[in-house]
């Protein structure tokens, strides 16, 4: 994605139906392998070669923005409900009512067409996490996918989003994004 995308990213998010929180001070990238975001208390992991874009890190909006060795993006943004997630949620109520028109902008953003979706239930006992991966097709980008992560803490109304977008990955690549979206942990 190009400088240009980005911005479009960043204006798309920030104008979107579910609102996105605003908070300073921009996250923190620690010894290049670690990234923890101290306004909304959670941490993961990256590979030493994913390199972040320059500013971007350090938006409102777009918490983290890195590029990997295949030129794909990987970036963590923040989503504020209109309400906490409890223990006692359904996860089915929560994917369709936030999670999924999460995945939809994202896809309009990098203008790729929807494509066949699986979701799993990845959640752990501090928190409700929803993996989905898209197959999907754009017009400047020809095949590409759509990998992403969505964790709510339960008790928190804040949902942190890590997505993948690749129109060129490797089978270590997923890999490497798998690892990320497992490290990721709330402090």
């Amino acid at each position: 994605m190009h400088l240009a995308s980005c911005c479009a990213l960043a204006l798309a998010l920030a104008g979107s139906a579910i609102s996105i929180t605003h908070a300073e001070p921009a996250p923190q990238r620690t010894d290049g392998q670690a990234f923890s975001d101290p306004t909304y208390a959670y941490s993961l992991r990256l590979p030493r070669d994913w390199e972040p874009v320059a500013n971007l890190a350090q938006g409102k909006v777009i918490r983290l923005s890195v590029v990997t060795p295949a030129r794909n993006r990987f970036i963590a943004t923040i989503d504020s409900l209109d309400r906490r997630v409890t223990r006692a949620s359904r996860f089915e109520t929560i994917a369709e009512t936030y999670v999924d028109p999460i995945v939809m902008r994202f896809l309009r953003v990098f203008k790729l067409m929807d494509g066949p979706r699986k979701v799993d239930d990845h959640s752990k006992p501090d928190s409700m996490r929803f993996w989905q991966g898209t197959s999907a097709f754009g017009e400047e980008t020809g095949p590409a996918m759509l990998l992403s992560l969505h964790a709510v803490r339960f008790g928190s109304n804040v949902m942190v989003n890590l997505v993948y977008m690749s129109t060129h990955s490797s089978k270590e690549e997923v890999q490497a994004v798998d690892r990320i979206m497992d490290s990721l942990t709330f402090d």
